[in-house]
């Protein structure tokens, strides 16, 4: 627990001291989401670039983190230097006198409205984030188990980041770019290989990406020149939504983590204010890039939104640099997406040739999933029927959350037309973007793989009721422009709050580093009790908690093997202390790509070769696996009849979907 509270309170610190540093420290909104931008990626930073120099322990992180906060001292110092300088070299335009989006102050205090609305949806996030914060760890085991949870659990047991051995590569998302997952070992890194403990912090994952997009729409209306509490309203939707519960409660949060990285550096491309200095502009450039490129190493459908949000940057940079500025700009985001989600694809060029393998891209072959996406769906079976099934899925946000997204796309789209000639330099930024970014994925979405569901969903006649990845981003945007909406047409409230309000960048950090320490005890206070609700419930788990419980129970050093689907996560064991290992279909050691297969199939020899192949493997225990799924038989593998038919195979456990097989004595 020391290592893991002194590890968080380090990235914190280095991330708190950055923003101060880059000129976030004149409003309270800038420097807690520069501080939150920061600490997601230096916490993603650290842990991949210590498992690729082979490093991934408590020391290895906690090296590279000490020279990042000796960066962040020297960046400090330079800046407080700079300050005392003048700058000629960042000139500005003067600057309105009392102006609402002034870098020195908050200058516009509560009103009566604003300060119940910001006050309701404080209440209202904390009691989103209770559960993450107090209860059992949740999972969304059909996907955790199979990859997000378990190349992490892969990562931490060889301490290093690289790319997978055909024997380890259970599923064809090994190759898929994991920078969901790597942010997620960060929390479990410092109590491995104790699985509770581990995975009882790595709920915090869903609180941070919630929280990055909530801070980031308090910026954003400051930016926009909106009044204090108008972030209200996103901020509520995004809470009381039971479909952002859902993409918060997996192991990763990767759907989550995608569209909160893409919502954050879309309020970074937003100027500022219409005076902006180059230098402004560079800053939020490099946090806009950061962000993005998260995005895209979670998915590579992050690809035509982080454009956008280039784009809008460059323009920003055209306007106070001309072209050099748009030069300057693109450099800083190809950096950036080189440092943050650039691993992933030259992994995947050195190793198979192909950046988005196991996908075909351009000149390169690999797979087109058949049978996933809403273009196939509505020609087999009818575009009215396809229109009807996708708005019921991709609106359930509930319904009312999704109707109030489209009505505020719809409605700063109709603000766009009638107001943009008198609106200020930040709205039009941000009208335009948000218009340009739901055109694109609308756009992009029917032909979009998996945008109808797996193939199994679409033979059975629906469109998977997950299937949120390419559409999450729109409702963060829609719940954005309404409370945009209504902040502009809103009846204006002349009374002011008297209040307390930090006036001095020290102050403010004083404010956010308060935020981190409460934090910081309920983690330290609640720890034993979270880890062991986690426990237990990863036991009491319906589909494969009961095997799992026979897998903790194996010698150190059992080699699994796990035929059918590829629930691979509880094969590591309790304590790390299991050894899974990929098959083919007969009982060889894989040795070539996985292709897009997604399991080894079935059985081509008889039982008596299939058990010599074991044994030569290594195998120990046999796991199969066929869990109840529209579109398919409930039967397991066929491997499950032939380890019938061999003496020295014994079970361990059994029951509808799941069988776990000792070999030898």
């Amino acid at each position: 627990m020391i290592a893991f509270l002194a590890l968080n309170a380090g990235a914190v610190l280095a991330a708190l001291v950055i923003a101060a540093a880059l000129g976030y420290g004149g409003r309270l909104s800038a420097l807690a989401f520069a501080t939150l931008a920061g600490y997601l990626v230096l916490v993603h930073s650290l842990t991949l670039f210590a498992g690729l120099l082979r490093s991934l322990t408590v020391v290895g992180v906690a090296m590279l983190l000490t020279l990042a906060l000796a960066a962040a001292l020297v960046l400090a110092l330079y800046s407080r230097r700079s300050d005392e300088r003048p700058r000629a070299s960042w000139p500005t335009r003067p600057r309105a006198a009392g102006s609402a989006t002034d870098a020195g102050l908050d200058p516009r205090p509560f009103t009566v409205a604003g300060l119940i609305a910001a006050t309701a949806a404080v209440v209202v996030f904390t009691i989103w984030a209770w559960p993450h914060l107090f209860e059992a760890t949740r999972f969304w085991v059909w996907d955790d188990y199979t990859y997000h949870m378990v190349y992490p659990a892969l990562w931490l047991q060889e301490r290093t980041i690289a790319a997978v051995t055909p024997e380890h590569a259970f599923t064809m998302q090994a190759w898929y770019p994991l920078s969901a997952s790597v942010v997620s070992t960060w929390f479990m890194l410092p109590f491995h290989p104790a699985r509770a403990d581990a995975l009882a912090w790595v709920s915090l994952t869903g609180v941070l990406y919630a929280a990055l997009v909530a801070v980031g729409a308090a910026e954003l209306f400051a930016r926009l020149g909106r009044r204090p509490g108008a972030w209200a309203v996103p901020v509520v939707l995004l809470a009381t939504s039971t479909r952002v519960t859902v993409m918060a409660s997996s192991f990763s949060d990767a759907d989550l983590s995608h569209a909160a990285a893409l919502f954050a550096a879309f309020a970074f491309a937003v100027p500022r204010r219409d005076d902006e200095s180059r230098r402004e502009v560079i800053v939020d450039a490099w946090w806009a890039g950061l962000l993005s490129g998260i995005a895209l190493g979670v998915k590579v459908s992050a690809a035509p939104q982080a454009l956008i949000v280039l784009a809008m940057t460059a323009l920003r940079a055209k306007t106070t640099s001309g072209r050099v500025g748009v030069g300057r700009a693109s450099l800083v985001f190809g950096v950036s997406w080189a440092v943050t989600a650039g691993y992933w694809y030259v992994r995947n060029v050195v190793h198979t040739g192909n950046p988005v393998y196991p996908a075909a891209f351009l000149v390169w072959p690999g797979a087109r999933f058949p049978e996933t996406t809403l273009l196939e769906y509505g020609r087999h079976y009818g575009m009215r029927r396809a229109v009807t099934d996708a708005l019921a899925v991709y609106l359930n946000w509930p319904p009312l959350h999704g109707v109030l997204a489209v009505l505020g796309l719809l409605g700063v789209a109709g603000w766009l037309i009638l107001r943009r000639r008198s609106a200020s330099r930040s709205c039009r930024y941000f009208a335009w973007g948000t218009v340009a970014i739901a055109a694109t994925i609308l756009a992009l979405l029917p032909a979009a793989p998996y945008s109808a569901g797996n193939a199994m969903t679409f033979r059975s006649g629906f469109i998977h009721w997950d299937s949120m990845r390419y559409v999450a981003l729109l409702s963060l945007l829609g719940w954005t422009a309404l409370g945009f909406l209504v902040d502009t047409s809103a009846v204006r409230w002349p009374e002011r709050l008297p209040a307390w309000t930090p006036r001095t960048v020290g102050q403010r950090a004083l404010v956010v580093g308060a935020g981190a320490l409460v934090l910081s005890a309920i983690v330290g206070i609640s720890h034993d009790t979270k880890a062991a609700a986690t426990g237990a419930a990863f036991s009491r788990e319906p589909f494969f908690g009961a095997a799992a419980a026979v897998l903790d129970r194996q010698p150190p050093g059992t080699r699994v093997a796990v035929f059918g689907d590829q629930w691979i996560y509880p094969a590591f064991g309790d304590r790390a202390h299991l050894h899974p290992v990929r098959l083919d279909r007969d009982g060889r050691v894989a040795t070539g790509r996985i292709g897009a297969a997604m399991e080894p199939g079935e059985l081509t020899v008889d039982p008596a070769t299939f058990r010599a192949n074991l044994g030569a493997s290594g195998v120990d225990v046999v796991v199969l696996v066929r869990q109840p799924h529209p579109g398919r038989a409930e039967r397991l593998p066929s491997q499950d009849a032939a380890l019938g038919t061999i003496s020295d195979a014994r079970v361990l456990h059994r029951d509808r979907a799941v069988a776990v097989w000792r070999l030898g004595p």
